[in-house]
């Protein structure tokens, strides 16, 4: 994948990124860097400078815009250029790559010397938005604004001079704050309204208003129980939760869901608008609720994993033969919960293909967490149990249960990786599911510098739709559990 680096919040990277959310560019990773995020419309300083708005009211607000465009916001301080290596440092210490490089970063002022002036440089102007310093009056004079108005920047001493050091006698002091002549208005008469549309027009665009008004509106974003506990599960995703937030300038409540089916119901009923869930919730969710899958999670670099069925080494049972035949007869099974793909869908369709009604074969059939499956199996507490390859690998790693006491007797085909889908109504929003597509496509090369946003083998995400889903489909279909809406 190529990067696109924008450095420099300007005027021409805000159309740039305009453009970007009405016409993407596929195979283009685009990183937006400057030291402050927020950069002031020209047109609408003055009024600032007259105490007409607020700074935020005349700025542009760069990281939803950039959000907006799929693009990466990072806010840092560009200190050396390197053209041979591409590559730019930051004052931080940390590098940042490039193939192709736009610089829009604009000017910084020095001030001429001025005896009887304290003279402030404009430029960078969001940087001198925060400064409780004297501003020049003269500036304002020669902008022809009225200095009243509840937003007028903050002053601590009064201005007692002009450019180049001439002093100017009709500037006076005030409360200690600088004041001109009572003549001083406003020759434009820009009202609010009129000066704010100039820059609503610049950043007019489909999509942007759901990245900048919808701020304070979370996103309540749903995971199944991958990990053993729940305080395990939150710590896991919260990374991810958290750099979804940042590419989609919106906030990101992260709450586990203790059981596959509840999170298709929470997704399907739009108590859930985002979800990282297993093949056949999100099946369910479609089905029931039109939620739709916007991509999928890569296990090891692909997008597929696999449903088995173990046992403990001191059972007799070697393989899916003995336990659907005489030898399996009156044992204990457990599934996972309902909404599971590989702890129940797909073991009970190859029992129903072969002909075995599981309450029927076996003694005692139970419905339980993955984690319990295989800790009971491993103790030999059950006969046997249906998981899947993932589960006993992080479970074998984090030294949960031996592998020599997991026996694996049956794996299935690969089957599609779980699903990160949208609620049905985030579906109709194309330009947001755009963007979280781009979000969750960067978070694989992100994973070199930042291990955590994904548990352990979890490589990345790819874009993939509901048709990715058929096998699932039809497995449901098929055992006649995916009935009438």
């Amino acid at each position: 994948m190529k990067r696109l680096v924008l450095a420099g919040a300007g005027h021409a990277h805000a159309l740039v990124l305009r453009e970007l959310v009405r016409q993407p560019l596929p195979g283009v990773e685009v990183v937006v860097v400057s030291p402050e995020p927020m950069a002031p419309y020209s047109g609408m300083v003055p009024g600032w400078l007259a105490g007409r708005y607020r700074f935020d009211e005349i700025a542009i607000h760069f990281p939803p815009l950039a959000a907006a465009a799929g693009a990466r916001w990072h806010q840092g301080e560009i200190q050396m250029l390197d053209p041979a290596r591409r590559q730019l440092r930051l004052a931080d210490g940390s590098t940042l790559e490039y193939d192709v490089l736009s610089l829009n970063i604009g000017s910084t002022l020095q001030p001429p010397p001025a005896e009887h002036a304290q003279v402030l440089p404009l430029r960078p102007l969001a940087m001198r938005s925060r400064d409780r310093v004297a501003w020049p009056l003269w500036c304002r004079r020669g902008l022809g604004l009225a200095l009243e108005g509840p937003h007028r920047p903050p002053l601590s001493t009064a201005v007692r001079g002009a450019v180049r050091g001439v002093p100017d006698p009709r500037i006076t002091r005030q409360n200690g704050r600088g004041v001109g002549p009572s003549t001083w208005r406003n020759p434009m008469n820009l009202s609010r309204r009129h000066a704010a549309r100039a820059l609503g027009s610049l950043l007019s665009l489909p999509g942007l208003a759901l990245a900048q008004g919808a701020q304070g509106s979370p996103l309540k974003f749903g995971v199944g129980m991958f990990q053993p506990d729940r305080e395990k599960n939150d710590a896991t995703y919260r990374p991810l939760a958290t750099h979804l937030s940042q590419r989609l300038g919106r906030p990101v409540e992260l709450r586990t869901v203790d059981s596959w089916e509840g999170l298709a119901k929470s997704l399907a009923n739009g108590e859930t608008d985002l979800a990282l869930m297993g093949p056949w919730g999100y099946v369910l969710a479609n089905h029931f609720g039109e939620a739709q899958v916007v991509s999928t999670i890569l296990y090891q670099g692909r997008p597929e994993y696999f449903a088995m069925i173990v046992t403990h080494p001191d059972s007799g049972l070697n393989s899916i033969d003995d336990l659907l035949g005489p030898k399996g007869r009156g044992r204990s099974f457990a599934f996972g919960d309902k909404g599971s793909t590989s702890g129940y869908l797909i073991p009970f369709h190859e029992f129903q293909k072969r002909g075995i009604d599981p309450e029927k074969h076996f003694a005692r059939v139970l419905y339980t967490k993955h984690q319990a499956i295989q800790t009971q199996v491993t103790a030999g507490q059950l006969d046997a149990g249906a998981d899947f390859n993932r589960n006993r690998d992080v479970m074998i790693a984090q030294g949960m249960i031996s592998a020599a006491r997991s026996k694996v007797i049956w794996q299935s085909a690969p089957l599609p990786n779980d699903a990160f889908a949208v609620s049905a109504a985030l579906a109709k929003d194309g330009a947001f599911v755009r963007r979280l597509q781009a979000a969750l496509v960067e978070v694989g090369p992100l994973l070199k510098s930042q291990p955590n946003l994904l548990p352990a083998n979890y490589t990345g995400f790819v874009a993939r739709d509901n048709a990715f889903y058929k096998p699932i489909r039809d497995a449901g279909l098929a055992t006649g559990k995916l009935g009438a809406r």
